[in-house]
């Protein structure tokens, strides 16, 4: 009879894929957001209606209003060394997307102070 079954592995089976399906939905989602970000940063026009620009007119920003108050904010906030945070986007998103490890990250963080 059955009495050496197996036990049923489908648990783990749709739990790994979720979690894989997941990865890829967020390394697709990272990806889109950094491409938006450069693209209202590459846009920016210091006339656009933001946080410290008071403007009636409707957003030069190709993102628009969003695209506007997040150049504003993070040019205002970083400078145009915002534009070296861009990359870390993509590279995040690709390691999501080949599924590799993050590596020893924490222990990095912890040694560098």
């Amino acid at each position: 009879m059955a009495s050496r079954a197996q036990p049923a592995l489908w648990r783990e089976t749709v739990k790994a894929g979720a979690v894989r399906s997941g990865a890829l939905v967020a390394s697709v989602a990272l990806f889109v957001a950094t491409f938006a970000m450069a693209l209202a940063l590459a846009s920016y026009h210091a006339s656009d209606p933001s946080l410290n620009t008071a403007s009636g007119g409707y957003p030069a920003n190709l993102i628009g209003p969003p695209g506007a108050w997040f150049a504003d904010i993070a040019l205002s906030l970083f400078g145009p060394a915002v534009a070296l945070l861009l990359p870390v986007g993509p590279i995040v998103a690709m390691r999501l997307w080949r599924d590799l490890p993050s590596g020893r990250w924490a222990r990095m963080l912890r040694h560098a102070a």
